[in-house]
């Protein structure tokens, strides 16, 4: 509750009575944890959205490469990396559309060690590509 008091003077200035308005500021304070809580999903997203683009870029610099130097196997391994984040972000937004709908969470494992590794994959691929010279 939010409560504002006010004095009510008569002619002299002596106080004669208060006049209290309060407000209940519960549903306030529910729609800023709301909106706290979506802008960290938004951070989350794009953190996660920029990541997948990150490994589009690379994938295309990868056929760039192969496209250039003519390496079918160069080629093979950089349209494997675009079409993985082709996947990822179609996996992104079908995640955004399932969990708008009011559901339980649903956990699984995974494999840190394969994740890890395809991330190492991408930035291996595009660091092996670029000439230091």
């Amino acid at each position: 509750m939010l409560v504002h008091t006010s004095p009510i003077l008569d002619a002299l200035g002596n106080v004669v009575a208060a006049l209290e308005l309060s407000t209940n500021i519960g549903k306030i304070k529910e729609i800023q944890k709301e909106l706290t809580l979506l802008g960290q999903s938004v951070a989350i997203l794009s953190h996660d959205i920029k990541n997948i683009l990150e490994g589009l870029q690379g994938g295309a610099y990868v056929v760039d490469e192969a496209l250039k130097d003519q390496d079918q196997e160069l080629m093979k391994k950089g349209w494997s990396v675009v079409k993985k984040n082709i996947n990822e972000i179609s996996r992104l937004v079908q995640n955004i559309l399932y969990s708008s709908k009011k559901r339980k969470p649903a956990y699984e494992v995974i494999a840190i060690e394969q994740m890890l590794m395809g991330t190492v994959g991408v930035f291996h691929e595009k660091a092996q590509s670029i000439d230091c010279r």
